[in-house]
């Protein structure tokens, strides 16, 4: 069915939705024959959480899901989203993992967090230190680790080299 329309990738993921549970191989099959090719971001993420769905129907070990991946950032991100959603957080760490110089040090690193490893966070941000939104994930990496005083010293540290520095020490005051 795909090599005869290939413009529409919901033929194979139709039918292995139908033999999911029925034949689980042949399900697979339809799986491995989806075209995620169209370039559309948004419908790609959604072909593949559809394929991850139906793979976990058909077979819940973790390792089958990698078989229907593509092997893109956007695929990889998706798993990691997918695996988060079904308590794997292994599998979320090795897809963030696999992800590296595919998809931005930042969408990493919280990856890496919400897959509830702060350490591979704060290293997945190490090139970009000094930018604003890597030093706020790298409080919230602290925080979640349990290192308090740290977050605290890190926040502080932020709030004071910011442009808001002063609003926090010298409240708004409005002119009369």
């Amino acid at each position: 069915a795909v090599k005869l329309n290939p413009l529409q990738p919901q033929i194979p993921l139709r039918f292995a939705r139908h033999f999911a549970v029925r034949d689980p191989a042949t399900a697979f099959q339809f799986l491995h024959a989806v075209d995620y090719s169209d370039g559309n971001e948004d419908e790609t993420r959604r072909l593949t959480g559809q394929a991850l769905e139906i793979a976990w129907q058909a077979d819940r070990r973790p390792d089958m899901l990698w078989t229907v991946t593509p092997d893109t950032g956007l695929g990889l991100m998706t798993l990691a989203d997918f695996a988060l959603g079904k308590g794997l957080s292994k599998l979320a760490w090795q897809a963030c993992n696999q992800a590296s110089n595919r998809v931005a040090d930042l969408e990493r690193a919280r990856c890496f967090l919400r897959a509830g490893y702060p350490a591979e966070a704060t290293n997945a941000i190490a090139a970009i230190a000094a930018d604003p939104q890597a030093r706020l994930l790298v409080i919230e990496a602290a925080l979640r680790a349990g290192h308090y005083a740290e977050a605290i010293q890190l926040g502080e540290r932020f709030w004071q080299t910011s442009h808001w520095k002063h609003s926090l020490v010298q409240p708004f005051v409005r002119p009369e």
